[in-house]
């Protein structure tokens, strides 16, 4: 062997460990950018999933026969769930609880990121406003306040969201 075959040899070497040094954080730079995509899309797939089994329950059976009790006893609504819990009929204290449950796991969703505030407000905002407001007097009461603690924080975070728009509608107004 020459020493010419062996300079081309290092020659060739040194070409591919200069691509091989080039190329891997740009094949690395690739896999992060593709990895993101993959997670953004992943999380708008479950919020799609989310949204579409929050808005199941909210249209079941069960769910509009509690919405429809809670609604008739509308202002008397404590004095029902007492009555229902104070006697042991199951059946009634689930049915006046289910709404509030609802909007109690709703904010859960919201209160811990899985489900952005905006969608929330935009799919549940008026109603909850309906609900919190007959719910108000048995959620508030003193021996009820560790019950349905997110449902309270959801209505805390619409009224929020209710000023911001309010306040972004006056200023494009003005």
């Amino acid at each position: 062997m020459t020493s010419w075959d062996i300079s081309d040899k290092l020659w060739l070497v040194d070409i591919v460990t200069t691509i091989a040094l080039v190329a891997t954080p740009i094949v690395i730079t690739a896999g992060i950018l593709y990895a993101r995509r993959q997670c953004i899309a992943m999380r708008k797939a479950r919020t799609s999933e989310l949204i579409i089994a929050l808005c199941s329950m909210w249209d079941s059976p069960e769910m509009a026969e509690s919405r429809q009790k809670v609604n008739a006893y509308g202002p008397n609504l404590k004095k029902s769930y007492e009555d229902a819990e104070k006697t042991h009929a199951l059946e009634a204290y689930t049915s006046l609880i289910r709404v509030a449950n609802f909007f109690d796991a709703l904010g859960v969703q919201v209160a811990e990121g899985f489900l952005d505030l905006c969608i929330a407000y935009d799919l549940f905002g008026k109603t909850e406003k309906t609900y919190y407001a007959l719910y108000e007097h048995l959620i508030n009461a003193p021996e009820y306040e560790e019950y349905v603690p997110y449902f309270r924080k959801l209505h805390e975070l619409f009224v929020k969201e209710e000023a911001h728009r309010s306040q972004v509608k006056r200023q494009r107004a003005s």
